[in-house]
């Protein structure tokens, strides 16, 4: 996730740029989604157990190995925990990566009206968090 200036020598470098971005992004998307559905089915296998021993015992179920989550100052550090939260920081993850590839596939639109116009330019792109946020077209003489 790159943050700075990249210079490009015309627009449809650019467009590159962003088709490899979006495709990468897709790619750890598209992991994250599988693991995702690895965690569901977890989560749903331990959802039964705790139910069945609720209803053999008339006990709130106990877990094997306590979850430990501790809230430091930026970070949330969890130690064993349980289907559950791992799913919840995975979809949270997906979800972040997924705006990502959304707000890319407008930016590559913008971008595809502009390498429409035939100049010669270099261009220079901002870029904060691998997204493009500004570009300055400076014509070649």
């Amino acid at each position: 996730m790159e943050s700075g200036v990249r210079v490009f020598n015309n627009m449809q470098e650019v467009i590159k740029y962003v088709d490899n971005e979006l495709t990468e992004y897709r790619k750890k998307l598209g992991e994250l989604l599988r693991v995702i559905e690895e965690l569901r089915a977890r989560k749903e296998h331990e959802d039964k157990l705790k139910r069945l021993i609720e209803s053999i015992t008339g006990k709130a179920a106990e877990e094997a190995a306590r979850e430990v989550t501790v809230r430091l100052e930026k970070i949330t550090l969890s130690v064993n925990p349980s289907a559950a939260t791992e799913l919840s920081y995975f979809e949270e993850l997906a979800e972040h990566i997924n705006s990502k590839v959304t707000r890319l596939t407008a930016i590559k639109k913008d971008l595809e009206k502009l390498a429409s116009i035939d100049v010669e330019a270099k261009v220079i792109v901002f870029l904060h968090d691998g997204l493009p946020t500004a570009l300055i077209i400076k014509t070649v003489p």
